[in-house]
This record gives structure tokens, sequence and C-alpha cells, in this order.
């Protein structure tokens, strides 16, 4: 592998997010940015090395 192919891999992220349900319920995480306006995503994080995914 090339410099340049392990360096690329050094910026590669691993994240989990989840489906939560309960009933017909969905869990998400409401954020709302700096206009104001909400956004909404699944629960979710960074996978740190050595963790289990």
């Amino acid at each position: 592998m090339s410099d340049e192919q392990t360096t690329a891999f050094h910026r590669i992220k691993i994240r989990v997010a989840a489906l939560i349900f309960d009933g017909d319920d969905v869990a998400l995480i409401r954020r709302t940015n700096d206009r104001g306006v909400d956004h909404y995503s699944l629960p979710r994080g960074n996978v740190e090395p050595n963790e289990w995914l």
C-alpha cells in the first residue's frame, strides 16, 4: 500500500446508528442549527479503536 493510500484510511471513521422503536414511535435526536432550523437524526456515535460495534 502506498503512503497516499495509507493516509486516506486514517481519515475513515466508523460510526454506528440505531433505529429505536416503541410501538409506532421512533426515537430521533433533534438538533437546532444557528439559524433556528430543527434537524432530526438517528441516535449515533463514533466507534473508538478496539470498541465493539
